[in-house]
């Protein structure tokens, strides 16, 4: 059936040029407006893979996507977080008139936060509005006089924009974190003939103190470096709102074929009221 992506944002996202760079240009590409409509895709057959944001390097996590992939119905649909692109971003302005006349800058939150100072010394009268992706940004900038958009230079040829202002961010510095979703044909196999070394799972506990301190002493214990830890309302997976019951998302270091993480998980199914894992994979570097 060929390869049918997902990606969070409109044409010329990071998302979506990440996601042409890996999976190439012959695949179907499908713009979503939010990281939910990328997994909604995934589950009614749409697409069968999907690309979202998970971390940016200065903003920190990405909400919206965790608790799109802890959801319940996508964490028992057999799809697994397959990779992770560490991306360099660097930002650009965008606009069809002068500086001089920019009223309005469309963008993310996180660039804008980024970029404040710069928009301070440099736009200090712009009104600043906030939209759900960088190439929404680019493409209200594209529909509205005095307008600007802070997003890649790529997505200026595909909302008839012109860049302003290049390489307004660091790439050593400014990056974000991109997921793979994909369904495991043969977990085991995949398991057992790939290099993967990073684990993400999640788990919820009885709340009784030291739950948390058990669980995590199960890591420390075989040795699994564990390289985040964010919580996010049990809700956000079940639909179901009890307010002191919490959802701990944990990436480790981890070959996942080795006896040392099996042993690891059975430890852990004592230590927790449910886990299941979201994914195993590997870190890329990608230039997009």
């Amino acid at each position: 059936m060929g390869i049918r992506v997902a990606y969070f944002g409109r044409e010329g996202s990071y998302s979506h040029q990440v996601a042409l760079k890996q999976l190439g240009k012959d695949a179907v590409y499908f713009a979503c407006p939010t990281s939910q409509k990328v997994v909604d895709a995934l589950l009614n057959g749409q697409a069968n893979r999907g690309v979202v944001p998970i971390e940016n390097s200065i903003s920190g996590m990405i909400p919206e996507s965790i608790d799109a992939i802890v959801r319940h119905d996508f964490v028992v649909s057999g799809f697994l977080i397959q990779e992770q692109w560490h991306v360099p971003i660097q930002l650009s302005l965008l606009a069809n008139s002068p500086m001089s006349r920019i009223k309005t800058v469309y963008s993310h939150p996180f660039p804008l936060a980024y970029l404040e100072k710069w928009l301070d010394r440099n736009l200090p009268d712009a009104e600043r509005i906030e939209t759900v992706s960088t190439t929404e940004g680019a493409y209200l900038a594209s529909q509205r006089r005095g307008s600007a958009a802070i997003a890649s230079a790529k997505a200026a040829p595909v909302y008839r924009l012109k860049v302003l202002k290049p390489r307004l961010s660091d790439p050593k510095k400014y990056q974000t974190r991109f997921y793979l979703l994909a369904r495991t044909q043969n977990s085991e196999h995949r398991t057992q003939n790939s290099k993967l070394d990073q684990v993400a799972l999640c788990f919820s506990l009885p709340n009784r103190p030291g739950a948390l301190v058990g669980a995590l002493e199960v890591f420390a214990k075989n040795r699994l470096n564990m390289t985040r830890i964010m919580s996010r309302p049990l809700a956000k997976r079940t639909g179901i709102f009890n307010p002191d019951e919490y959802l701990f998302w944990v990436d480790l270091d981890a070959d996942p074929g080795s006896p040392r993480f099996k042993k690891m998980l059975a430890e852990l199914g004592r230590k927790t009221k449910h886990y299941d894992i979201l994914g195993l994979y590997r870190t890329r570097v990608v230039h997009a």
